[in-house]
């Protein structure tokens, strides 16, 4: 592993790059010197906006993740442009994010003007060792964490805390957890409360609706999903409810040719590593599924955001920008919805899907494989590694899988029998996995 771009010194000293970041915002004339200029006219168009549920905000459609984001100025180009909505994490950059999108937001002064939100994860996602925590126990430590995150970003409040990365309709009714929410609003340190999930998406957004207290609810949602009618119904039933729906994976993860804004690099070829010096603004590009043909035309990553937006439930997508150029161009979607030719073609086509090879998290795949592997982590831990190129992030998905569920379950299957009832090549992305130098699989 000597020679792999990705190594565990780059590992460990990312958070000092995130450090660095927060300190230059002491000068921020040097950091914005070179930002480009407001395009001709564009004051004059106003952005699409739409309310998110029942909590008075109304929104721009599209909001920026500053989870990928190392420009802070990024942050102070897409208030700029009319994002008014910066969704972090605690866990993001071991928490040199929310300083640098606290700094950010400080330095522009607009803390009034715009919709913070961050999210915290359950110990138990954390730590497997956590399990046996007792609800106040469990209510304390979120308590903790939340208290963390707004020191970090030097705040008072935020206007969302989702609990990070729901999995299940037990977790969203998780007597600590709520207790832990509904301290945070007493105090106010949240304004408003509400969940984010990566898998049982239909499950978790069903627990939402039918608990009503929850004002938000964000989850993964694009063009592979278009016939998953239970979705579908449950997001319908959740926005007839009042609750707030925000959306990320717009993009899928990248397809053929990609511009995939901000999800990192430019990945390597096929069954190998993302190459060396595709960091920092390359986009990243999907694999030819086994037997298949990349599509010959160049993606659309506008007419993918406008799909998800479509749907009028939908208040915003949040969109990972990683250059100046990525951020005008996905914020373009916000003042038309509607497709342009080429985006229209490129949407219909119908090879998209397959080519896309998006793990929806259902979970039926588990049944195929003969040690009950956490398969829908594992392909979450492979978009991360290989199309978002953020092997931090993948190291931190695997390492919330259960000891015996990750990688070390398939240690001893030469052949990987796990089939996928969508689109999703199980077998080789596991077999990518096993080749990248992930400093820990599991805890």
């Amino acid at each position: 592993m000597k020679n792999h771009p990705w190594n565990r010194r780059e590992f460990i000293a990312r958070p000092l790059t995130w450090f660095a970041a927060a300190r230059l915002l002491k000068n921020p004339e040097f950091l914005f010197a070179e930002q480009a200029s407001s395009a001709p006219g564009a004051a004059a168009r106003k952005p699409l906006y739409r309310p998110l549920g029942k909590t008075g905000i109304s929104l721009p459609v599209i909001s920026m993740g500053v989870g990928k984001t190392e420009i802070a100025a990024l942050v102070r180009r897409s208030y700029e442009l009319g994002v008014r909505y910066f969704d972090t994490a605690a866990s993001y950059a071991q928490g040199q994010n929310e300083v640098m999108l606290g700094s950010m937001i400080k330095v522009i002064g607009v803390r009034d003007k715009v919709v913070i939100a961050t999210k915290v994860h359950m110990p138990i996602a954390m730590n497997q060792s956590s399990a046996a925590l007792t609800s106040a126990q469990l209510r304390d430590a979120m308590q903790d964490t939340l208290d963390a995150s707004l020191k970090r970003m030097q705040l008072d409040y935020v206007d969302i805390v989702l609990l990070h990365a729901a999995s299940s309709a037990e977790n969203v009714k998780s007597e600590g957890v709520l207790e832990a929410m509904n301290a945070w609003k007493k105090a106010g340190k949240a304004r408003f409360i509400g969940v984010s999930s990566h898998s049982q998406q239909q499950e978790v957004l069903t627990a939402v609706t039918e608990l009503g207290v929850h004002d938000v609810v964000m989850f993964g949602f694009n063009r592979t999903m278009a016939s998953n009618r239970g979705l579908l119904e449950a997001m319908d039933a959740a926005y007839k409810k009042g609750i707030g729906l925000v959306t990320m994976k717009s993009l899928a993860g990248g397809v053929p040719g990609s511009e995939a804004p901000g999800q990192g690099g430019a990945q390597g070829p096929r069954g190998g590593p993302p190459q060396a010096g595709a960091e920092g603004g390359g986009a990243p590009q999907m694999q030819s599924p086994p037997g298949g043909s990349q599509s010959a035309s160049a993606t659309n990553p506008t007419a993918l955001i406008k799909w998800v937006l479509q749907h009028e439930s939908i208040a915003t997508v949040i969109s990972a920008f990683g250059t100046f150029e990525q951020v005008e161009q996905n914020f373009s979607v916000a003042y038309d919805l509607s497709y342009t030719d080429s985006e229209r073609k490129f949407i219909s086509d119908e090879k998209l899907v397959s080519q896309l090879e998006y793990c929806q998290q259902c979970g039926k795949c588990r049944s195929s494989c003969p040690t009950r592997a956490d398969i829908p982590t594992l392909m979450r831990s492979h978009m991360y590694a290989l199309q978002y190129r953020d092997l931090e992030k993948s190291s931190y998905a695997l390492a919330s899988i259960p000891k015996g569920k990750g990688l070390d379950a398939c240690a001893n299957c030469d052949i990987c029998p796990a089939s996928c009832v969508n689109t999703v090549n199980i077998a080789r992305k596991i077999a990518e996995l096993k080749t990248l130098p992930f400093p820990v699989t599991n805890v």
